[in-house]
């Protein structure tokens, strides 16, 4: 390591060469002290430019490896997670009496009242977003019925590793459909602005803006229960990465927006 380098930059280059390893073996290589090896080594956690490579058992030391560009904002949001467990595990052996106090602390804060304002507007939109779909499937039941019946009817029949690879056909099918609707999208645009007439009427326009919102919210249940399937709940929204709190449930806005309790007051009680 030279003078001019960072240990953060330390860590980084003998991390390039592709291989996995432990905080020790950092250490050992860029010449920094274990302390300040585990601590860049975070800080590039952090930053979604190195990950943990999964432990096969509980004694094994953590191994680290590069993080490719495609799974960085993945993994920072994974560190994100973890420094969040590691916080509420701290505030859940405090006693009631201190988890209240740190409470009225925070939503003291206006900063922090107004995140949480926002998490739980995010949460109940997902939620909307989830009854609609549910609407939506209902409204549509009776007209999907006799499919369900020959689906159903074929899929007994079929290899289902065969009705999966249709499946996902089917949606690459509806992927190419909405680039396609992108591009008409984008000529419309540009027919309004050259000044001339539009191709196609602003009531059909509307009905086309249904259908795709009808398959965005389609689309929303369908992912959160996949990542639920494949055992890794979505806790945040996978488009913008804003968290989406899992306990909003259970607070309401009179809760929050309620009057604020002077600090000399919350002593004296």
């Amino acid at each position: 390591m030279s003078k001019q380098e960072s240990s953060r930059e330390a860590v980084l280059r003998v991390m390039r060469d592709g291989e996995d390893r432990t905080d020790r073996e950092i250490a050992e290589l860029t010449g920094l002290t274990a302390g300040r090896a585990s601590g860049a080594r975070n800080t590039l956690w952090e930053q979604g430019l190195v990950e943990p490579l999964p432990k096969q058992s509980k004694r094994e030391h953590s191994r680290w490896r590069i993080c490719p560009p495609e799974r960085q904002a993945e993994v920072r949001q994974a560190h994100r997670d973890m420094v969040e467990r590691r916080t509420i595990g701290r505030l859940v052996a405090k006693s009631p009496g201190e988890r209240a106090n740190i409470a009225v602390y925070l939503l003291a804060d206006e900063e922090v009242n107004a995140a949480l304002l926002a998490q739980l507007d995010r949460s109940r939109s997902w939620r909307r977003a989830r009854a609609r779909s549910s609407d939506i499937k209902r409204d549509l039941e009776a007209e999907r019925k006799q499919r369900r019946m020959k689906m159903r009817r074929a899929m007994d029949e079929a290899d289902a590793d065969v009705h999966f690879r249709q499946t996902i056909r089917r949606l690459r099918d509806l992927q190419d459909v909405l680039y396609v609707v992108g591009r008409e999208v984008e000529a419309e645009r540009a027919q309004q602005l050259s000044g001339n007439e539009p191709r196609i009427g602003a009531e059909r326009w509307r009905g086309v803006s249904r259908n795709v919102r009808e398959v965005l919210e389609v689309g929303q249940g369908a992912f959160r229960n996949l990542a639920e399937l494949m055992g890794r709940p979505m806790e945040s929204c996978p488009l913008c990465g804003e968290r989406l709190h899992n306990h909003s449930a259970h607070l309401d806005e009179g809760y929050i927006d309620a009057v604020a309790i002077e600090e000399a007051d919350v002593e004296s009680r």
